[in-house]
């Protein structure tokens, strides 16, 4: 085995690049594009399965995939804002349902004092002094029994 005709390295050389160059190239697009979408992918996925929207990406890169992690980062905080927004008027409602609540049952019970009241109008109005002094009598008759 002797030495190899110099074209022989040389197209050894060659088809050494030529197969190293696609490995290199696919080894740079994983680490600058599809490692960095698949970690938004994950994240996105993660914030679907947990409901917590205050996780955030924070890709600083300033290119394209890190405009859109920013820009995910900032839909986050806005349908946090927007859920927090959300519970304070749900408290909110809650509250005017129970005042609502509230001033129906005073109603209620100002109905019922202003009818009860015009019964009783009527009946003094219908008696007249000796029977005041018989249910005078009555009363402290009885109380006197009670003591």
């Amino acid at each position: 085995m002797g030495r190899q005709p110099r074209g022989g390295r040389e197209l050894q050389t060659s088809l050494g690049v030529i197969l190293l160059f696609p490995l290199v190239l696919l080894v740079l697009i994983q680490a600058l594009v599809t490692g960095p979408l698949k970690r938004l992918a994950q994240h996105a996925v993660e914030i679907g399965r947990s409901d917590d929207a205050s996780m955030r990406l924070g890709l600083t890169r300033p290119d394209e995939i890190g405009i859109l992690g920013r820009s995910f980062d900032r839909m986050l905080e806005k349908l946090e804002r927007s859920r927090v927004e959300q519970q304070r008027m749900a408290r909110f409602a809650g509250r005017s349902e129970v005042a609502v609540g509230l001033m129906h049952n005073v109603g209620n019970l100002a109905n019922s004092l202003g009818g009860s009241a015009g019964v009783v109008h009527g009946r003094c109005a219908a008696l007249d002094s000796a029977d005041l002094e018989a249910v005078y009598e009555q009363r402290t008759t009885r109380r006197g029994s009670l003591d």
